[in-house]
């Protein structure tokens, strides 16, 4: 149908208008993909339900607007106001440089949208609508007398801070407190490579019986320990080994030296201490800043079975006895996700104030100590439930 001079085509009971404005007839001055021609329109194709470009291809090449209103397409121009519900860059199934825009305001990065309802501290980053924050890096450019950095294992602070409103500290159970170390691991395996001392299995625990050998050079190593380091760190900043054992006879005195793997392989610096004669003494090697003059160590150089452990007693005339009872070894890390130092402040919901009795604690703000303890702020006791 045509009226006041406008081209109507109907398609069951929906009435679509075209225009009749007159194409001139100089062909240069035609654009080939607003030509009109029967019901398409150059260069697309159109179907009930969508209409595209003729070179669409999803995800890759093309337009597509379908009759709900979603639209696929590559760069965009908009001149107005962009009003969205959700944003999800690239998608809300990527993990990695992924940025994400909520319904209800929260904002967040690194972390898909089914981790991040399950819980907000999977994300990198995010901004929540209650005003809640969490970033890895925060760097706070002020006057040269006063600024606010964050070197990724605590935040500096020179000047005065004013905190508007509170202070909110993750909360923990005295059993869920984090820390920067594994548990002393003992060994549960030997003899991989070295197997050359008397009753060797006896150095597995703490229990007086002893593993023994003649301080003539002999060694004897020790594997799957069973470490527990986490995957997220990025961090390995000290070893320590401890052993507890004495020697007896020989002329002189000998000394007990340990040895570690670096990624299976033996590394070059060894550590030696001095026995006690008769009396049993815990002897250490390495610390909490110790690397055993090796850089770059990760999390997967403790892993079980490329992460061996050797002794050997030498000196003391090659034939005193060296007795060890037991052998040990503690990794200190930092952990990106969670990175605890010394001084680290936090909340133990169950903790006991002073006075309260075991398993009455009503909570307590703790702080982290030189030597990997939880310390109650208002006892300066290691913290207990």
């Amino acid at each position: 149908m045509i009226e006041n001079p406008q081209l109507y085509i109907s398609f069951g009971k929906d009435l679509y208008r075209i225009s009749t404005e007159k194409i001139t007839s100089d062909s240069s001055d035609i654009d080939p993909d607003r030509i009109i021609s029967g019901s398409s329109i150059s260069g697309t194709s159109q179907s009930f339900g969508y209409i595209q470009s003729a070179n669409f291809i999803t995800g890759t090449t093309g337009w597509r607007l379908n009759s709900n209103g979603d639209m696929e397409a590559n760069t965009g121009t908009f001149r107005g106001t962009l009003i969205a519900n959700t944003l999800h860059i690239p998608d809300e199934n990527t993990t990695v440089n992924s940025f994400h825009v909520e319904s209800d305001g929260d904002t967040f990065w690194g972390c898909t949208q089914t981790n991040f309802t399950a819980d907000n501290d999977n994300a990198k980053a995010y901004i929540l609508k209650s005003g809640v924050a969490k970033f890895q890096s925060i760097t706070y450019i002020g006057s040269a007398t006063q600024y606010l950095d964050f070197n990724e294992t605590n935040i500096v602070v020179k000047g005065v801070l004013n905190l508007i409103g509170t202070l909110q500290l993750k909360s923990y159970t005295v059993a869920t407190l984090p820390v920067g170390y594994s548990a002393f691991a003992f060994p549960t395996a030997n003899g991989t490579y070295f197997d050359d001392w008397t009753n060797p299995t006896n150095a597995y625990t703490d229990d007086g019986n002893y593993a023994t050998a003649l301080s003539n050079d002999v060694y004897n190593d020790y594997s799957v320990f069973g470490i527990n380091v986490p995957t997220s760190t990025s961090s390995i900043v000290g070893i320590e080994v401890k052993v507890e054992g004495h020697y007896t006879g020989g002329t002189g005195t000998p000394t007990l030296h340990i040895n570690i793997t670096k990624g299976g392989d033996w590394i070059a610096t060894s550590k030696s201490a001095n026995l006690n004669l008769t009396t049993d003494t815990v002897l250490t090697f390495g610390g909490p800043t110790d690397l055993w003059g090796e850089t770059g160590w990760s999390y997967g150089d403790f892993t079980d079975p490329i992460f061996w452990l050797r002794i050997q007693g030498k000196d003391g005339g090659g034939n005193a006895t060296v007795s060890v009872d037991y052998i040990k070894i503690k990794v200190y890390y930092i952990d990106t996700q969670n990175p605890i130092i010394a001084g680290s402040v936090t909340y133990a919901s169950n903790g006991r104030k002073a006075g309260e009795g075991a398993g009455n604690g009503t909570g307590v703000l703790v702080f982290y100590d030189l030597a990997g303890n939880w310390i109650a702020c208002d006892t300066g006791a290691t913290v207990a439930a």
